[in-house]
């Protein structure tokens, strides 16, 4: 199962991952206030080649943890892990985002 949208949604993505992530560790000391901002989302959408829409670890001290795929013209993130998140932090991140229901693979 895995969340599919258009690469176009991939701010919304990146903006309530990052909103949903906390401090981990020494992080708390690289925390700023405030969402993700559009500098730091053109440099994480720079960073990614290939196969990689997006991969982001650590973000301004929060553990964020997310890999965003690319296939084709379409981005896709599991629907069933989120490394050191909850499924519930998972739902919520594609219901702010507006992901929709998650599709089988087999769809694909």
């Amino acid at each position: 199962m895995r969340y599919e949208f258009e690469e176009s949604k991939i701010d919304d993505v990146l903006r309530a991952a990052y909103d949903l992530s906390a401090p981990q560790g020494l992080g708390f000391l690289h925390v700023r206030p405030g969402g993700l901002d559009d500098e730091t989302i053109a440099r994480i959408k720079d960073s990614g080649i290939g196969l990689f829409a997006a991969r982001l670890d650590y973000v301004h001290g929060r553990a964020v943890k997310l890999t965003v795929r690319r296939d084709g013209d379409v981005c896709h993130i599991p629907a069933d892990h989120w490394f050191d998140h909850s499924l519930e932090d998972l739902r919520e991140l594609a219901k702010r985002a507006d992901l929709g229901e998650p599709k089988s693979t087999s769809e694909v």
